[in-house]
């Protein structure tokens, strides 16, 4: 059904949406000490002193962290509670056996999201999955990494996905409430600008 694949591909979605604001992001997946290879030190982001424990890091705190870039980063919260949501709905503890070497790495790094760590090729599989699960449940809304707008694109992305008919009207909410949790005014902006083409028969509102 073309709602389950819009949600599939939400998560994505968004996480690129916020990428393409900051040419300086990098991802995870530059390098490994577990022999999949290293990342330079020049290409590894300096991140803010945040705490993020190997088990959030799979449930994609760190994922959400470095594609939003550093001045976001480090303003996020709650991260422990999308740990506890992960696990209770998106099945975070099969993926974290998935993960070993991944683990092991960050757990011996002195550095929260270390990108000289690169997760395994099934554990890159199923924190994908894990990500997705946590657009479509409530875990998206359990942490918090963009600065609220009052009157801004977010909002104004919300009372437009309350014109929207039938079911879209809610899967448009999901949208504007991740990308306000996550990303914030850009990717509300930018959704915005292309939301009559994001469904069929969706209602335009921008001008």
């Amino acid at each position: 059904m073309y709602c389950k694949q819009w949600h599939a591909a939400l998560a994505a979605w968004v996480v690129l949406l916020a990428a393409c604001g900051d040419d300086d992001v990098s991802t995870m997946d530059g390098g490994s000490r577990s022999g999949q290879g290293v990342a330079s030190d020049a290409s590894a982001p300096k991140l803010p002193h945040i705490v993020i424990t190997p088990y959030q890091a799979v449930a994609s705190a760190c994922v959400f962290g470095l594609s939003l870039g550093r001045d976001h980063f480090d303003e996020c919260t709650g991260f422990d509670k999308l740990e506890a949501c992960a696990r209770r709905q998106c099945d975070l503890d099969s993926c974290i056996a998935q993960c070993p070497q991944y683990i092991e790495c960050l757990a011996a790094s002195s550095t929260s999201c270390d990108t000289n760590c690169a997760p395994e090729n099934d554990c890159i599989t199923c924190m994908s999955q894990v990500t997705n699960c946590e657009f479509k449940s409530t875990c998206i809304g359990t942490f918090q990494c963009a600065k609220p707008v009052a009157n801004g694109y977010c909002d104004e992305l919300r009372a437009c996905c309350m014109l929207q008919g039938d079911d879209w009207s809610t899967d448009c909410m999901l949208i504007a409430e991740a990308a306000a949790t996550t990303s914030g005014e850009m990717s509300c902006q930018q959704f915005l600008a292309v939301i009559d083409q994001a469904h069929p028969g969706a209602v335009p509102c921008n001008q």
